[in-house]
Order: structure tokens, then C-alpha cells, then sequence
């Protein structure tokens, strides 16, 4: 049987409290991270939804201020300008349709 002296029994308990203090620094840096991550991911979340809620009107508004202006401005006789102005708002109408079916909070 080995017997362990004073000087080898203080370094076993220095080793110890060392180990234990190094496991509290990591389990603070990996909660430190773990809690910034997790506000990132909140920020992004309703940044993403900011940007839906408000993306779609603009987008709207834009179309529409666009129809406004081409209407005003050039001359709409031609059948071939009434056919763009009805394929864009079909495809505008058609995408932003399925971006609001396909949007969710929870995928954010």
C-alpha cells in the first residue's frame, strides 16, 4: 500500500481545485454563448417578420404606383401593354400569394 504525504496530497487538491475552476469557466463561456445565440436567433426571427409585414405592402405600393405612372405617362393604346401590365400583375399576385401560404412564425 503507498502512502501519499502532505506535499502529493496538496498537489492532488491543487490539480482538483484547478480542473474544477477550468469546468466552471467552460460551463460560463458555453451558457455565455448558448444565451447569445439564442437572442440572435430571436432578433432574426422578428427582424424576419418585420421585413414580411412590411415588405409586402411596399411591394404592393410599388406595383401599383409603377401601373399608376405607366398609365399616366405613356400612351395605352396598344393591346401589347395591357398584356405586361396583366402577366406582371398575374405573377406579382401569383408569388406574393405563396410567400403568404408558405410563411410561419414557427420556421422563422
Amino acid at each position: 500500500m503507498t502512502t501519499i504525504d502532505n506535499q502529493q496530497m496538496d498537489a492532488l487538491i491543487s490539480d482538483a481545485l484547478e480542473r474544477q475552476d477550468v469546468l466552471e469557466s467552460i460551463q460560463r463561456e458555453v451558457m455565455t454563448e448558448v444565451r447569445r445565440t439564442a437572442r440572435h436567433e430571436a432578433l432574426r426571427r422578428w427582424a424576419r417578420v418585420a421585413a414580411f409585414a412590411f415588405g409586402i405592402p411596399l411591394v404592393m405600393l410599388s406595383f401599383g404606383v409603377g401601373i399608376y405612372l405607366l398609365c399616366t405617362h405613356v400612351d395605352m393604346q396598344q393591346p401589347y401593354m395591357w398584356i405586361g401590365i396583366a402577366m406582371s400583375a398575374i405573377a406579382l399576385t401569383t408569388g406574393l400569394s405563396r410567400a403568404v401560404r408558405d410563411f410561419s412564425l414557427s420556421e422563422v
